[in-house]
Parts: C-alpha cells; structure tokens; sequence
C-alpha cells in the first residue's frame, strides 16, 4: 500500500553544509567518478568552496524532508 507522506523544500542552513558537501561526494560516485580521482581532502575543499560560492556566487542549497529528516539537496547559483 502506497502512504502519502509530506516532503518538505527548504534553504539549508550553513550548519547543513557538511550535509550538502556529504551529498555532492555521493553524486561523484554516482556519475561514475573514481575514487582514486576524488581528492582525499574533498569534505574541507567542499565546504570551502561553498563557503566561498555562497558569499562571492550567489550560491544557495536547498533539502527536502520527509518527517524531519533530510532525504535530499539541489543546489543552485544565479548567473
């Protein structure tokens, strides 16, 4: 039996961006990029980048939640 449930859109808070940087790895691995290829740093270059995209790239992150729990993100930048 299929349950309706309610998903949630929402910005994502800075205290989010380990999350949001946790999410971008996935989808490394998702398209397919090796892990030797991904730089054993990756989590702080990602923060820093959003850190830096956000202040400098009109840079936003967004999740959606099912029952208060996160199950996705999407990010975007204005150009």
């Amino acid at each position: 039996m299929l349950i309706e449930q309610q998903i949630t859109i929402r910005e994502a808070t800075q205290q989010e961006d380990s999350l949001i940087a946790e999410h971008f790895y996935q989808l490394w691995q998702d398209i397919g990029v090796p892990n030797d290829a991904i730089n054993s740093n990756w989590l702080e270059i990602t923060l820093q980048f959003i850190e830096q995209a956000r202040r400098d790239l009109f840079y936003k992150a967004f999740v959606a939640e099912v029952d208060s729990a996160v199950v996705g993100s999407a990010s975007c930048q204005l150009y």
